[in-house]
């Protein structure tokens, strides 16, 4: 008897742990679906703009903690990188497919070279 008692202790809990869990989701995620339905664009803005605060704050706890010379590589290959695509993709969206690739191999090269040059000056 003491076996089966147990067992059925053990089984409310687990439904207590359950039903806590449902309950708990629901009541995060029905305001948010909410306001997501409702003010959907508003929604849009303040979850990129939490998304890019994030980003943000992980970029500068990374480039307090690396020393100089690493921050400006980075610095530099990002903006290469973003100048690249941007050019590459304003091209394609023109149709002007071979100045894309061009502008890729361009970037590519840049990033290349730029690693060669700083490697020298940074030894």
């Amino acid at each position: 008897m003491k076996q089966n008692n147990k067992n059925s202790s053990q089984f409310f809990i687990i439904l207590l742990i359950t039903l806590f869990c449902v309950l708990l989701s629901f009541l995060l995620v029905w305001p948010l679906w909410k306001f997501a339905t409702v003010a959907s664009s508003i929604y849009t803005i303040l979850c990129l703009i939490l998304i890019a605060s994030g980003c943000l704050y992980l970029i500068i706890r990374k480039i307090k903690k690396t020393p100089l010379k690493k921050n400006i590589k980075f610095i530099l290959f990002f903006l290469i990188i973003i100048a690249g695509l941007s050019f590459s993709i304003y091209f394609l969206i023109f149709g002007k497919r071979f100045i894309a690739l061009v502008v890729l191999f361009i970037a590519m090269g840049l990033l290349i070279s730029l690693n060669l040059f700083l490697n020298k000056i940074f030894k």
